[in-house]
């Protein structure tokens, strides 16, 4: 039987959402949420450029082995996997980030969390995620505003 994800109620009821990093000293990105099963699958693939401070999130219904293929994308990214650890109040969650892993782009192989089930997945440009700190093992904080 599958869980029902704690974050997704939050983020799918809003349109966009904030991320604080946990470098502090940089400005939060605030990110379009993909909550839909159709702007899931269109992410980011008509972007054919992406500012350090541009990006999505993912939201899913489910805690589970969610995988992504970006064939279509005409960017490099860095995808971080995450799973809700707690819900602060009706608009923010905290995640823990799992797993970070930077893809090319058009590559057509599809990318994962390995063997751990996530529920919130951040696309953003390749090589942000290094700079902002964002590591396996960091933490997240997500308020959904918008």
């Amino acid at each position: 039987m599958r869980s029902t994800s704690l974050s997704y109620p939050i983020l799918s009821r809003r349109p966009l959402a904030t991320v604080r990093l946990p470098r502090r000293s940089l400005k939060p990105l605030c990110l379009p949420v993909a909550a839909s099963e159709s702007a899931q699958r269109e992410g980011l693939s008509k972007r054919t450029s992406l500012s350090p401070s541009e990006g999505m999130v993912f939201a899913f219904p489910v805690c589970d082995r969610w995988q992504f293929t970006l064939a279509q994308t005409r960017v490099p990214l860095d995808v971080i996997f995450c799973r809700t650890r707690c819900v602060i109040d009706d608009s923010t969650i905290v995640l823990d980030v799992l797993a970070v892993a930077t893809v090319a782009a058009g590559d057509p192989r599809p990318v994962d969390p390995g063997s751990d089930r996530i529920d919130v997945v951040i696309e953003i440009a390749a090589g942000a995620a290094r700079e902002a700190g964002i590591v396996p093992g960091a933490e997240l904080w997500v308020c959904a505003c918008g």
